[in-house]
């Protein structure tokens, strides 16, 4: 459960650093979404 945890932190910061996580927070999607999303793009 903690490296869920790290994984789906680290994956928010990058958006935070790259300046996408404005556009994020404004599409229409539930955060379950955003996270499975991302924790798969994370194992490719």
């Amino acid at each position: 459960m903690l490296i869920t945890l790290m994984l789906t932190s680290m994956a928010v910061v990058r958006e935070k650093e790259i300046g996408t996580i404005e556009q994020i927070m404004v599409t229409p999607i539930r955060q379950i979404e955003f996270i499975l999303v991302k924790l798969c793009l994370l194992h490719l």
